[in-house]
């Protein structure tokens, strides 16, 4: 479709809706297609006060739906959020409302894309998106199960991403896990650095798990890997393995809130010989600058805090992608702290498949999950995480 045809259709739909929703530009949805596959739908939302809306486009057609008002919308979403977590056992129903609310009454050709490229507005960010359930058709169904799930920062952002030239990777796992919380750790040197507890040194627990967590993963992982645990998990050490321009880093780590708002997500590293807590900020983060191919944050809610782009410099998956991360994995409620069995399945599917991308590697370990036949079939457990990319 020529860019004078996409014109046309935005400007009649502007005529139909009004000054409501403000219509993307022409060129855009020209670039956009033009950057898309046959298999691709982009969802675009936009949440009002009076109405919300959700743009449609895939490489044929451009469409507008009228959704329900931000405060509906939102109250669903923390609905299917606890109901997906198993918090509430008042609301079984709620990821299927979800569902139908935000795409229920998409075009069957939109329903059919293989990949949903999701362009998500502020209320939606905490959504369980691959976690909702269909219950239009005979057999309920997770999103998950008929579509990869792609979060990505805007139409724009995606389309210059993605017009970059390719990057050459190492074909290098870095994880980093199971770091030195507090100072009844038997590891750290209990003869350095000040006597006298501080109050920025918190005391987290020890994540056991976490060390066994980044072991699986990098025995999963088919290539050259470094683990940085104990004393080993700094910030200079992490710093140096994303110089040498990785695959993958695997981040198992507490992830803290913090006291200013608007709140963003701190993670924690070990203590330093001084026994201060190391936290790294997303604007520090945003200030580096690596080629990495993708950062997996599996610490509880890395992914709050502002988690897009969009919403000012606050969040850790916003400050990855601008360091230059081609894609994020992070996780949108506290996840349990043990192995990884998802991580295990990413990471053996981006291997046996270097060509496929994070989201899709993401979506075949989810589906794997879904299968298992025990508690990880939970979608508590695998509808947590969320793959934003960015290429």
């Amino acid at each position: 479709m020529s860019v004078a045809a996409a014109r046309a259709d935005l400007v009649r739909l502007q005529i139909a809706i009004g000054p409501a929703a403000a219509p993307p530009p022409a060129a855009l949805v020209e670039s956009t297609r033009q950057s898309m596959t046959d298999g691709d739908v982009l969802l675009s939302f936009h949440l009002g006060e009076s109405a919300s809306w959700l743009w449609a486009l895939d490489r044929d057609e451009l469409a507008l739906y009228r959704l329900p008002a931000r405060h509906e919308i939102e109250e669903q979403v923390k609905a299917a959020v606890l109901a997906t977590r198993g918090d509430s056992a008042n609301n079984p129903d709620a990821p299927a409302r979800l569902w139908q609310t935000l795409f229920g009454e998409l075009a069957p050709r939109f329903q059919r894309k293989a990949r949903w490229l999701a362009a998500l507005d502020e209320g939606l960010f905490d959504a369980p998106l691959a976690a909702l359930e269909d219950h239009s058709q005979e057999a309920p169904v997770r999103l998950a199960e008929r579509h990869v799930v792609e979060v990505i920062p805007g139409a724009g952002y995606w389309i210059e991403a993605g017009s970059r030239r390719p990057v050459r990777r190492a074909p290098l796992f870095v994880g980093l896990g199971d770091a030195i919380y507090n100072t009844a750790d038997p590891r750290f040197d209990k003869r350095s650095g000040a006597a006298r507890r501080t109050d920025a040194n918190l005391a987290l627990p020890r994540l056991v798990g976490s060390g066994a967590e980044v072991e699986d993963c990098a025995r999963a992982w088919r290539g050259d890997r470094v683990l940085l645990t104990g004393c080993d998990a700094s910030a200079a050490k992490l710093r140096a393995q994303l110089e040498r321009g990785p695959a993958v880093v695997h981040i198992a780590a507490h992830v803290l809130e913090s006291r200013e708002q608007p709140v963003y997500g701190m993670i924690a590293l070990s203590l330093t010989p001084q026994r201060q807590n190391e936290l790294i900020s997303p604007d520090e983060i945003a200030g580096w600058r690596t080629s990495v191919g993708l950062v997996v944050l599996s610490g509880c809610h890395s992914g709050g805090g502002g988690a897009l782009p969009g919403t000012g410099l606050v969040g850790l998956t916003r400050a990855w992608l601008i360091a230059g991360a081609g894609a994020v994995i992070a996780s949108n409620w506290d996840t349990p702290d043990e192995s990884g069995a998802l991580f295990r399945a990413l990471y053996r599917h981006l291997s046996e498949r270097p060509e496929a991308s994070p989201a899709e590697a993401m979506h075949a370990a989810q589906l794997d999950m879904i299968h298992s036949g025990d508690w990880h079939a939970n979608p508590r457990y695998w509808g947590a995480y969320f793959t934003v990319g960015a290429q």
